[in-house]
Protein backbone atom coordinates (compact mmCIF):
# COMPACT_ATOMS: atom_id res chain seq x y z
CA UNK A 1 0.00 0.00 0.00
CA UNK A 2 1.72 3.47 -1.20
CA UNK A 3 1.47 6.14 1.28
CA UNK A 4 0.54 9.81 0.97
CA UNK A 5 2.88 12.27 0.99
CA UNK A 6 2.72 14.31 3.98
CA UNK A 7 0.93 17.60 4.09
CA UNK A 8 3.80 20.51 4.30
CA UNK A 9 2.78 21.92 7.64
CA UNK A 10 4.66 24.35 9.63
CA UNK A 11 6.78 21.93 12.48
CA UNK A 12 5.84 24.60 14.92
CA UNK A 13 2.41 24.16 14.65
CA UNK A 14 2.56 20.40 15.14
CA UNK A 15 4.71 21.27 18.04
CA UNK A 16 2.72 22.97 19.35
CA UNK A 17 -0.29 21.11 18.84
CA UNK A 18 1.35 18.28 20.37
CA UNK A 19 2.47 20.09 23.26
CA UNK A 20 -0.97 21.24 24.56
CA UNK A 21 -2.34 17.74 23.74
CA UNK A 22 0.20 15.66 25.63
CA UNK A 23 -0.56 18.24 28.51
CA UNK A 24 -4.16 17.85 28.74
CA UNK A 25 -3.67 14.15 28.84
CA UNK A 26 -1.00 14.26 31.48
CA UNK A 27 -3.69 16.56 33.93
CA UNK A 28 -6.46 14.56 33.73
CA UNK A 29 -4.36 11.37 34.60
CA UNK A 30 -2.85 13.12 37.26
CA UNK A 31 -6.46 14.32 38.44
CA UNK A 32 -7.57 10.34 38.58
CA UNK A 33 -4.37 9.33 40.27
CA UNK A 34 -2.79 12.46 42.20
CA UNK A 35 0.31 11.28 41.59
CA UNK A 36 3.43 13.34 41.91
CA UNK A 37 5.14 11.20 39.02
CA UNK A 38 2.45 11.95 36.51
CA UNK A 39 3.58 15.74 37.11
CA UNK A 40 7.43 15.50 36.89
CA UNK A 41 6.62 13.28 33.34
CA UNK A 42 4.24 16.46 32.37
CA UNK A 43 7.20 18.38 33.13
CA UNK A 44 9.81 16.44 31.35
CA UNK A 45 7.64 15.72 28.02
CA UNK A 46 7.00 19.24 27.93
CA UNK A 47 10.80 19.85 27.41
CA UNK A 48 11.15 17.16 24.74
CA UNK A 49 8.60 18.53 22.57
CA UNK A 50 10.04 22.43 23.08
CA UNK A 51 13.74 21.15 22.46
CA UNK A 52 13.61 17.68 20.80
CA UNK A 53 13.96 16.45 16.55
CA UNK A 54 11.63 18.27 14.67
CA UNK A 55 8.59 16.12 14.11
CA UNK A 56 6.97 14.93 11.40
CA UNK A 57 2.63 14.94 11.01
CA UNK A 58 2.81 11.16 11.44
CA UNK A 59 5.23 10.47 13.69
CA UNK A 60 2.85 13.36 16.00
CA UNK A 61 -0.01 11.20 15.19
CA UNK A 62 1.52 8.56 16.53
CA UNK A 63 2.68 9.83 19.61
CA UNK A 64 -1.14 11.06 20.35
CA UNK A 65 -2.73 8.04 19.43
CA UNK A 66 -0.41 6.33 21.48
CA UNK A 67 -0.52 8.77 25.15
CA UNK A 68 -4.38 8.24 24.14
CA UNK A 69 -5.02 4.61 24.32
CA UNK A 70 -3.09 4.65 27.37
CA UNK A 71 -5.06 6.81 29.04
CA UNK A 72 -7.90 5.50 28.38
CA UNK A 73 -6.40 1.82 29.54
CA UNK A 74 -5.38 3.70 32.87
CA UNK A 75 -8.53 5.28 33.74
CA UNK A 76 -10.80 1.63 32.25
CA UNK A 77 -8.49 0.00 34.80
CA UNK A 78 -9.44 2.89 37.88
CA UNK A 79 -13.05 2.37 37.02
CA UNK A 80 -12.81 -1.08 37.34
CA UNK A 81 -10.96 -1.09 40.43
CA UNK A 82 -13.32 1.01 41.91
CA UNK A 83 -16.73 -0.73 40.90
CA UNK A 84 -18.09 -2.93 44.04
CA UNK A 85 -18.08 -6.29 43.33
CA UNK A 86 -21.41 -8.13 43.18
CA UNK A 87 -23.98 -5.68 42.39
CA UNK A 88 -24.72 -7.74 38.97
CA UNK A 89 -25.06 -10.80 40.45
CA UNK A 90 -27.07 -10.25 44.15
CA UNK A 91 -27.19 -13.46 46.13
CA UNK A 92 -30.64 -14.57 46.24
CA UNK A 93 -32.37 -14.05 49.74
CA UNK A 94 -33.62 -17.33 51.26
CA UNK A 95 -37.06 -15.80 52.67
CA UNK A 96 -39.34 -12.88 52.55
CA UNK A 97 -38.29 -11.43 55.61
CA UNK A 98 -34.42 -11.97 54.63
CA UNK A 99 -35.39 -10.92 51.19
CA UNK A 100 -36.27 -7.49 52.86
CA UNK A 101 -33.38 -7.67 54.36
CA UNK A 102 -31.13 -8.41 51.56
CA UNK A 103 -32.47 -5.49 49.26
CA UNK A 104 -31.51 -2.76 52.26
CA UNK A 105 -28.77 -0.55 51.02
CA UNK A 106 -28.47 1.24 53.88
CA UNK A 107 -29.54 4.57 52.09
CA UNK A 108 -30.16 6.32 55.08
CA UNK A 109 -27.13 6.22 56.82
CA UNK A 110 -24.50 4.01 57.87
CA UNK A 111 -24.20 4.72 61.74
CA UNK A 112 -27.90 3.73 62.04
CA UNK A 113 -29.31 0.03 62.55
CA UNK A 114 -32.09 -1.37 61.02
CA UNK A 115 -33.96 -1.54 64.77
CA UNK A 116 -33.27 2.26 65.62
CA UNK A 117 -34.42 2.87 61.55
CA UNK A 118 -37.06 0.95 62.10
CA UNK A 119 -38.48 2.62 65.52
CA UNK A 120 -37.71 6.39 64.29
CA UNK A 121 -40.24 5.79 61.41
CA UNK A 122 -42.61 3.90 63.26
CA UNK A 123 -42.17 7.20 66.13
CA UNK A 124 -43.00 9.45 62.80
CA UNK A 125 -46.03 8.02 61.59
CA UNK A 126 -47.60 7.01 65.15
CA UNK A 127 -47.56 10.79 66.50
CA UNK A 128 -51.21 11.26 67.36
CA UNK A 129 -50.87 14.81 65.51
CA UNK A 130 -49.61 13.89 62.28
CA UNK A 131 -51.34 15.84 59.36
CA UNK A 132 -51.85 14.89 55.21
CA UNK A 133 -48.68 16.94 54.66
CA UNK A 134 -46.49 15.05 57.16
CA UNK A 135 -47.95 11.88 56.25
CA UNK A 136 -46.87 12.24 52.19
CA UNK A 137 -44.01 14.05 53.03
CA UNK A 138 -42.76 10.40 55.28
CA UNK A 139 -43.65 8.22 52.62
CA UNK A 140 -41.95 10.04 49.81
CA UNK A 141 -39.01 9.86 51.96
CA UNK A 142 -39.18 6.45 52.49
CA UNK A 143 -39.57 6.01 48.69
CA UNK A 144 -36.35 7.29 48.23
CA UNK A 145 -34.32 5.01 50.42
CA UNK A 146 -33.24 1.83 48.64
CA UNK A 147 -35.09 -0.80 50.90
CA UNK A 148 -38.43 -2.30 51.25
CA UNK A 149 -40.09 -0.69 54.50
CA UNK A 150 -40.52 -3.32 57.64
CA UNK A 151 -44.13 -4.51 58.37
CA UNK A 152 -44.15 -2.65 61.32
CA UNK A 153 -43.38 0.68 59.67
CA UNK A 154 -46.32 0.03 57.13
CA UNK A 155 -48.37 -0.81 59.21
CA UNK A 156 -47.99 2.81 61.69
CA UNK A 157 -48.44 4.56 58.31
CA UNK A 158 -51.65 2.61 57.90
CA UNK A 159 -52.52 3.38 60.82
CA UNK A 160 -51.42 6.98 60.58
CA UNK A 161 -53.87 7.18 57.01
CA UNK A 162 -57.03 5.94 59.10
CA UNK A 163 -56.52 8.53 61.66
CA UNK A 164 -56.84 11.21 58.72
CA UNK A 165 -59.36 9.26 56.91
CA UNK A 166 -57.28 9.32 53.73
CA UNK A 167 -58.56 5.65 52.40
CA UNK A 168 -56.30 6.81 49.18
CA UNK A 169 -53.29 7.22 50.72
CA UNK A 170 -53.56 3.92 52.37
CA UNK A 171 -54.44 1.84 49.14
CA UNK A 172 -51.26 3.81 47.37
CA UNK A 173 -48.95 2.84 50.54
CA UNK A 174 -49.46 -0.81 49.29
CA UNK A 175 -48.91 -0.32 46.00
CA UNK A 176 -45.65 1.70 46.70
CA UNK A 177 -44.40 -1.48 49.15
CA UNK A 178 -45.39 -3.80 45.65
CA UNK A 179 -42.94 -1.44 43.66
CA UNK A 180 -40.29 -1.52 45.88
CA UNK A 181 -39.77 -5.31 46.22
CA UNK A 182 -39.26 -5.05 42.29
CA UNK A 183 -38.36 -8.34 41.40
CA UNK A 184 -38.36 -9.76 44.97
CA UNK A 185 -41.40 -11.47 44.49
CA UNK A 186 -42.00 -13.24 47.54
CA UNK A 187 -42.33 -10.07 49.92
CA UNK A 188 -44.95 -7.98 48.69
CA UNK A 189 -47.09 -11.27 49.48
CA UNK A 190 -45.19 -11.36 53.25
CA UNK A 191 -45.69 -7.93 54.28
CA UNK A 192 -49.61 -8.52 53.25
CA UNK A 193 -49.58 -11.73 55.25
CA UNK A 194 -47.75 -9.68 58.25
CA UNK A 195 -50.51 -6.48 57.35
CA UNK A 196 -53.49 -8.83 57.55
CA UNK A 197 -54.57 -8.42 60.90
CA UNK A 198 -54.61 -4.27 60.44
CA UNK A 199 -56.07 -4.31 57.32
CA UNK A 200 -58.75 -6.32 58.39
CA UNK A 201 -59.23 -4.24 61.57
CA UNK A 202 -58.82 -0.75 59.76
CA UNK A 203 -60.94 -1.89 57.17
CA UNK A 204 -58.29 -1.23 54.51
CA UNK A 205 -58.56 -3.49 51.06
CA UNK A 206 -55.27 -4.23 49.13
CA UNK A 207 -55.40 -2.87 45.65
CA UNK A 208 -55.45 -6.42 44.56
CA UNK A 209 -58.62 -6.67 46.12
CA UNK A 210 -60.05 -3.06 44.87
CA UNK A 211 -58.79 -4.67 41.30
CA UNK A 212 -56.51 -1.99 40.84
CA UNK A 213 -53.48 -4.71 39.92
CA UNK A 214 -55.92 -5.32 36.30
CA UNK A 215 -56.15 -1.60 35.40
Amino acid sequence: MELLPEPDLNHDTVRGSLLRFLHLCFLMAAAVHGSRDLTEKTAATRQFVLNGPPFSLRAAIAVMLGATLRHCAVAAAAAARASPRGLLHPALAPGPAAAIQSVRCYSHGSHETDEEFDARWVTYFNKPDIDAWELRKGMNTLVGYDLVPEPKIIDAALRACRRLNDFASAVRILEVVKDKAGPHKEIYPYVIQELRPTLNELGISTPEELGLDKV
